[in-house]
C-alpha cells in the first residue's frame, strides 16, 4: 500500500472518529487562533466549506504574491491536514471554497486574472491542477460569484466581462471536474465595475442573479428556471445600497442591503422574494447601528431561520472596526436572537470578509484581527453555537398553592447564563431552577428568556394548569 494511501486513510479515519465525537458531544462555541503575524509565512484564514465531518479553510499567504494553501479542520477546529500549497501566486487570493458532495471546489483568480477551479479531496490532497473556468479573458476588473448548485449537481457561476466583444452580464455552468456545462451571456450592457454579480439558487432549481444594471442604477433580478429558461430582469430595489448580499433558502431569495439612513448614519435592510420574483416580505429595516454606521458581511441560513454576520460600529467605519457580530432572524424580519460572533470577548472586533457555513450544530468562520498595518494580523477560526432554551415545569397539573418548579436546559451560546421568567400572572423570577406559586386556578404559559454572557438570546415556554383540589369530607359530630 503507497504512503499515500496510508495518508488519505488516516486522514479518513481521524475525521470519523471527530465526527462520531462531535455529534455526540454538546455543541461548544470556540475562538480558535490558526495563524500568527509572530510566525512566517503568516498563512490568513480565508473562505470555508463544510462536507458535514470536516471543515477546509482556503488561506492567502502574505507577501505581494498572494499564495493561496488549503487545510483540513474537524467540527472543533483541529488541524487534521497541515497546509497545502495551491497557488504560487494569484491575484486577489482565494475567492470560494465550496462542497460539492464528493469534493471541494477552491476558486481563485490567477496572477492573469482568468478564474481557476482547483478540486480539494476530502482527504486535503489536490486532484490534478488548476483548471481554467471557463476560457474567458480575464481583466482585473471583471467580477464573479458562485455557489454549488445541488440540483443541477454543479457549480453555477455569475460573471461580468467588462472589456472587448464579451462586454456583459454571464451565466456559467460548470461540471465537477471543471468542464463547462453552460455558458451564455444573459445580459449585454457595457458592464463596468461594481455591478457586484451575486448568485443563489433556490431547492426547486431557481437560478437567481443579482447585480446591479450599470444604466439605471437600480438592483436587479435575472431569472433562469429549471428548464433552464431565462426570465426578463426584473428591478427589485432603486439601489443595491453601500453593499449588498444574497442567499437562497428553501424556495426563497433573501438580500441583505446597506443603506445610508439619518444623515450620517446607516442601516441595514431585508428584501425577501420567491422564486418567481414576487415579494414575500416587502424591502423593511433589518437592523440599524448602535452609532454610526452597520454593514452587512454574509448572508446565510438554515432550514429554520436566516442568519447575517455584520459590523456595527458606534464611531463609522472611517474611525473604528466595530463589532462583528451575528443576527438571527425570521423570514418577515424578526428578530431570533442577536449577539456577538466569537465567545471570546476580547476578539469581538477580530472582523470576517468571507461567508461562513452552517455545520448542522453551528455557524463557522474565519476572522483576522488585525493589529496594525505595520505589525500584521492574527487568523481565527469562529465556531458559533446557536443559543437555544428548552422550558419544563416539575409538573403540568397543579393543586391551587401548591409549589411548583420551573427549569431551563440550554444549549449553545456562551455562559455564564441569565434566566428570566415571566410565569403568566403577572408575576416574575430569575434563575433555574426556579420555585413558583400559584393563587388563582386557571391555564398560565411561563416564559423564560435566557441570556448568554455575549448577549444572544433565546426565549422558550411551558404551560401549565393550575385546579382546586378535593375538598376532603368533614365528619358531622
Amino acid at each position: 500500500m503507497g504512503k499515500r494511501m496510508i495518508r488519505q486513510l488516516a486522514v479518513m479515519a481521524v475525521l470519523l472518529v471527530a465526527a462520531t465525537v462531535a455529534t455526540a458531544a454538546e455543541c461548544i462555541s470556540k475562538t480558535q487562533l490558526i495563524a500568527t503575524r509572530s510566525v512566517l509565512p503568516n498563512r490568513v484564514a480565508g473562505p470555508v466549506a463544510w462536507s458535514g465531518s470536516v471543515l477546509a479553510v482556503a488561506k492567502q499567504e502574505t507577501g505581494s504574491a498572494k499564495a493561496i494553501h488549503v487545510a483540513l479542520y474537524d467540527q472543533n477546529l483541529n488541524a487534521v491536514t497541515a497546509d497545502v500549497a495551491v497557488a504560487e501566486a494569484s491575484s486577489e487570493g482565494p475567492v470560494a471554497i465550496l462542497w460539492n458532495g464528493l469534493e471541494f471546489g477552491l476558486f481563485y483568480r490567477g496572477a492573469d486574472s482568468r478564474i481557476r477551479l482547483q478540486r480539494v479531496s476530502q482527504a486535503g490532497e489536490l486532484v490534478g491542477g488548476a483548471l481554467i473556468t471557463p476560457n474567458h479573458g480575464g481583466f482585473a476588473e471583471d467580477e464573479f460569484h458562485v455557489v454549488w448548485d445541488p440540483t443541477r449537481s454543479a457549480y453555477v457561476m455569475a460573471r461580468t466581462i467588462t472589456q472587448g466583444g464579451e462586454r456583459g452580464l454571464w451565466l456559467e455552468v460548470i461540471e465537477r471536474d471543471g468542464r463547462t456545462r453552460a455558458d451564455r451571456q444573459i445580459e449585454l450592457f457595457p458592464a463596468r465595475p461594481g455591478a457586484n454579480p451575486r448568485v443563489a439558487v433556490t431547492q426547486n432549481g431557481t437560478i437567481g442573479i443579482f447585480y446591479k444594471h450599470a444604466i439605471t442604477e437600480q438592483l436587479t433580478l435575472l431569472r433562469i428556471d429549471a428548464s433552464e429558461t431565462l426570465h426578463a430582469a426584473i428591478p427589485v430595489a432603486t439601489t443595491p445600497g453601500l453593499s449588498y448580499d444574497v442567499h437562497a433558502r428553501n424556495n426563497v431569495f433573501g438580500v441583505v442591503r446597506r443603506i445610508p439612513f439619518g444623515g450620517s448614519r446607516t442601516e441595514i435592510r431585508w428584501l425577501a422574494l420567491d422564486h418567481t420574483g414576487a415579494v414575500v416580505t416587502g424591502d423593511r429595516q433589518l437592523l440599524e447601528s448602535r452609532g454610526r454606521d452597520v454593514g452587512p458581511v454574509s448572508l446565510r441560513g438554515n432550514e429554520e431561520e436566516w442568519a447575517l454576520s455584520y459590523v456595527d460600529s458606534p464611531l463609522g467605519f472611517d474611525i473604528d472596526r466595530g463589532e462583528f457580530r451575528l443576527h438571527r432572524f425570521t423570514t418577515a424580519g424578526g428578530r431570533i436572537s442577536d449577539t456577538l460572533f466569537s465567545n471570546d470577548r476580547s476578539r469581538f472586533n477580530a472582523l470576517g470578509s468571507d461567508p461562513f457555513v452552517w455545520t448542522g450544530a453551528s455557524y463557522v468562520m474565519s476572522a483576522e484581527f488585525t493589529v496594525s498595518a505595520s505589525e500584521g494580523s492574527d487568523s481565527y477560526l469562529l465556531s458559533h453555537c446557536p443559543i437555544r432554551a428548552t422550558a419544563a415545569a416539575s409538573k403540568t397539573t397543579i393543586l391551587l398553592y401548591d409549589p411548583v418548579t420551573f427549569s431551563a436546559a440550554v444549549q449553545g451560546g456562551t455562559g455564564p447564563y441569565r434566566y428570566q421568567w415571566d410565569f403568566g400572572d403577572r408575576n416574575f423570577g430569575n434563575g433555574s431552577p426556579v420555585s413558583h406559586l400559584y393563587l388563582h386556578t386557571g391555564t398560565y404559559t411561563a416564559i423564560v428568556t435566557v441570556t448568554d454572557a455575549a448577549g444572544g438570546t433565546s426565549i422558550s415556554t411551558v404551560t401549565v394548569r393550575v385546579i382546586e383540589g378535593k375538598r376532603r369530607a368533614v365528619r358531622p359530630r
